[in-house]
């Protein structure tokens, strides 16, 4: 980025950080050298060492969003695509994540569970447990 793009842009989400005494006075001394205020410096400075890192592979990238990761024909295959994650949560059985698989009906309970650990909404999946070919649909039992 740019320093002057980061100068003209609107105003941004803030975070607010502590920093000890010594770190203070230097970004005091650096912003009065550069004829801004020290909020401002320390935000491009910031921005520019997460840049750095970024580029040298050292930040994750992010999470896939809700959207993307929603592409499930049918709640079966949203247990099956996410059997690891559901099996190590702790919440499951291998017996009864084998029942999902086979389409049976979930309980209310599970639908939860398995779109939380799946990091999808709850509204998509009661959607796909409703679906032809998982179970008996509409039938999902109510705990």
């Amino acid at each position: 980025m740019v320093r002057e793009e980061f100068f003209m842009t609107e105003r941004s989400p803030r975070v607010n950080i502590g920093l000890p005494d010594g770190i203070i006075s230097k970004l005091e001394r650096y912003a009065k050298f550069r004829g801004s205020k020290p909020a401002t410096e320390a935000s491009y400075l910031l921005i520019k060492i997460l840049d750095e890192l970024d580029d040298q592979g050292k930040i994750p990238p992010p999470e896939e969003p809700l959207e993307i990761a929603e592409h499930y024909e049918t709640f079966a295959q949203l247990v099956m695509h996410n059997y690891s994650k559901l099996m190590d949560s702790g919440k499951f059985e291998a017996e009864r994540l084998q029942a999902l698989m086979s389409g049976e009906s979930p309980t209310e309970t599970e639908l939860l569970r398995v779109a939380l650990i799946s990091k999808v909404s709850e509204e998509y999946a009661i959607k796909l447990s409703y679906k032809k070919g998982n179970g008996h649909g509409s039938s999902t039992k109510r705990n």
